[in-house]
């Protein structure tokens, strides 16, 4: 449920930011290519820091920090209009912060799901799609029903939650914590 959450909010700033662009800023379709480029490379950068956030101690805390910091750049997205590049460095913030979830959400299922790791990985591609289809999708009804504000609004909420998710239902695994405490010296 969090991961689905976090990708409805990370894919409803994908799915809308040229639009955002287009419109506020009077950018080409020409003119976009570099900014969404540098999106791109800001969502590989995440997956590399998602990568290392995977086997740290804290990594459900810095989870859930980065399901607050995503909502909170992709409301800032939608909502403030200084200037194309601010908004592209805010959305490139979005993209290296949400991508955390894609090296964290897999590695926890596949240590929670013991036997059981088939369905856990299937678990975390059905939430990626329903996060996909359902940022675009309601991230649209939300573009429509309130412009680019609502779109934020709603990226911040999808995200918030997930925080929440991350905070109050999830846990690490028993294995992990053991790993952790063996690496830092301390008696099991």
């Amino acid at each position: 449920v969090a991961n689905a959450l976090l990708i409805v909010a990370s894919h409803g700033m994908l799915s809308y930011l040229a639009a955002k662009l287009i419109q506020t800023y009077s950018m080409t379709a020409g003119e976009i290519v570099l900014p969404l480029t540098l999106v791109g490379i800001g969502i590989i950068a995440g997956g590399f820091i998602g990568g290392r956030v995977a086997g740290h101690r804290r990594r459900l805390a810095w989870l859930a920090v980065s399901c607050v910091g995503g909502g909170l750049l992709t409301s800032l997205v939608f909502t403030v209009s200084v200037s194309p590049w601010l908004t592209v460095a805010l959305a490139v913030g979005v993209g290296s912060i949400s991508r955390i979830s894609a090296a964290v959400t897999p590695t926890l299922l596949i240590e929670l799901a013991g036997r059981s790791r088939t369905t856990a990985t299937g678990l975390f591609a059905v939430s990626n799609q329903v996060g996909q289809i359902g940022g675009a999708s309601i991230g649209g009804v939300m573009l429509a029903l309130g412009g680019f504000p609502l779109v934020g609004v709603f990226g911040l909420g999808a995200a918030l939650v997930a925080a929440v998710v991350v905070r109050v239902k999830v846990r690490d695994s028993a294995e992990f914590l053991e790993q952790i405490a063996l690496r830092e010296g301390e008696a099991v």
